[in-house]
């Protein structure tokens, strides 16, 4: 008896398991603040920065008590997306 086997192959790579930090970013990319960056800075911004906001005008009720202009100095921080520095 004669046996006939025939083998197929296809240049289809497999997917790679994600991460689960990629499937959480996924799974969360409708929601404000998570998924993909939608804003990209250079990398020269990494790091830590002080920044200052000076205010000459507004119409907020909660600044009404305050003497404008009002500076106002704050740190930030840029950061990778993957959190890599």
């Amino acid at each position: 008896m004669l046996s006939i086997t025939t083998i197929t192959t296809t240049r289809d790579k497999a997917l790679a398991a994600q991460t689960a930090e990629k499937a959480v970013r996924r799974s969360a990319a409708n929601l404000p603040g998570y998924g993909q960056p939608d804003i990209y800075y250079p990398s020269s911004f990494i790091g830590k920065w002080k920044a200052t906001r000076t205010i000459i005008a507004s119409d907020d009720p909660a600044l009404l008590s305050f003497n404008l202009p009002l500076t106002i100095s704050y740190d930030l921080r840029f950061i990778t997306v993957d959190g890599i520095l």
